[in-house]
């Protein structure tokens, strides 16, 4: 490695903005910066045991909570990012209900300045992660997997592409949409009209942050640099042995070097995820 990577000290420094969520103030997303939609048929949601509890919620009722994300840029030079951690009750899921899309009871719902989609959604035993207008447009299929526990969710969209991962583990690779679909906002809850959910959420957060987690598994750590130190061997993200997109390019200059190496130290001093 080349002397940098044994001589320079960085200090820490923050990684950026992150708006949270946390059932464990005891209080509904109204009091921690969220506006409620609801339908008048729902039974209110409550905040007990560190946990937002909602549902059974009404089949094509509503209940949930935004905010405008005007800064949010699915395409930018950071990554953005959205981190849940929740288990499925119950909830429903209809593939096509006359516009071509999936449908579930519970979604993460996510525009941004550009009006690109990632709509996340969760049913019983499955989930969907859809970032095109309609299914016909190429939206993958749902995922099978027991969502009944606590797990932790997280969105990553970057260098053109939208990833889930469950638990750590990559369970979703799919390019971004076109811009123009959805208002720059950010949505949790039971939204779609065509379904009903039971939910229980532990925790939420989402901004452009942590790049420099390469294996998406919200740590900065050893793994990460192992995976950096090949990228910045390679040096030049042309090169056909660099992993697709160049994601260590941090600074997208085409080049995986010390300017890249200042901005993933500084991570990994960090270690964990804001």
């Amino acid at each position: 490695m080349k002397q940098l990577l044994t001589s320079l000290l960085i200090a820490p420094a923050a990684l950026g903005a992150t708006v949270v969520y946390d059932p464990s103030l005891g209080t509904l997303p109204d009091a921690q910066g969220f506006a409620r939609i609801q339908d008048p048929a729902q039974a209110n949601p409550t905040v007990s045991d560190g946990l937002l509890h909602q549902g059974l919620t009404v089949f094509n009722g509503i209940q949930g909570w935004h905010q405008p994300a005007p800064s949010i840029d699915f395409t930018g030079s950071t990554p953005f990012e959205l981190r849940a951690r929740l288990r499925v009750l119950e909830s429903t899921f209809t593939a096509d209900i006359g516009d071509q899309t999936h449908r579930y009871g519970y979604y993460f719902w996510i525009g941004d300045k550009n009006g690109r989609r990632i709509a996340f959604g969760l049913a019983t035993q499955q989930v969907a992660f859809d970032t095109q207008p309609s299914l016909g447009a190429g939206n993958p299929p749902p995922v099978s997997m027991d969502t009944s526990t606590m797990r932790t969710y997280r969105v990553v969209a970057s260098a053109g592409r939208a990833r889930l991962f469950v638990d750590g583990v990559l369970t979703i690779d799919t390019p971004l949409g076109p811009a123009g679909i959805d208002p720059a906002d950010v949505f949790f809850g039971d939204a779609s009209y065509a379904g009903a959910s039971n939910t229980e959420l532990e925790f939420l957060s989402y901004g452009q942050t942590c790049p420099s987690d390469l294996n998406g598994d919200g740590f900065v750590d050893d793994a990460d640099f192992s995976i950096f130190v090949i990228a910045y061997n390679m040096l030049d993200c042309a090169d056909p042995s660099m992993p697709a997109n160049c994601p260590s390019d941090f600074n997208h200059d085409g080049l995986v070097d010390d300017a890249d190496f200042v901005i993933f130290i500084t991570a990994y001093n960090e270690l964990l995820c804001p």
